[in-house]
């Protein structure tokens, strides 16, 4: 046998052994986490007043998938924000509720801030939820009425 025999024979096996690697690797069509936003992802407090502690809203994800969704990470946009859910795993079927809550300080003006979670779904592991307001630096009933 020829060098270029040998090269092309085992450059074919090499493929061939490559292709049946990759198709054992697709799991497209096996059992999967999937989940499905309930509600919205955006939420909108309005406006706030400068001397609120903080604002808070409830997020919820079903997992739609044939296995149990699991909540890898979460990170926020900002430390003044902090993320909280009862549990990592959420079994087909069920939902976990997950609460936001930006802590006001002295901020005034406009805010959007964000969580992100990452997840151990397809085709997409992670998920986004808003939370956007204004701040107003005192409340309406306190300011001195022009005569």
């Amino acid at each position: 046998m020829s060098m270029k025999y040998c090269c092309s024979l085992l450059a074919f096996i090499l493929c061939y052994w490559l292709n049946a690697m990759a198709a054992d690797g697709d799991h497209s069509t096996d059992s999967c986490a999937r989940f499905e936003i309930q509600g919205q992802y955006l939420c909108d407090v309005g406006d706030v007043f400068s001397d609120t502690d903080s604002v808070s809203s409830s997020f919820w994800l079903k997992s739609t998938g044939d296995v149990p969704l699991i909540i890898v990470s979460s990170t926020t946009s900002c430390p003044c924000v902090c993320v909280s859910y009862d549990r990592d795993i959420v079994y087909p079927g069920d939902s976990v509720e997950i609460k936001m809550t930006y802590y006001i300080r002295s901020h005034v003006g406009m805010f959007k801030q964000s969580v992100l979670l990452k997840t151990n779904t397809v085709p997409h592991d992670y998920v986004w939820f808003y939370l956007h307001g204004n701040v107003l630096k005192e409340p309406a009933n306190t300011r001195k009425k022009k005569k």
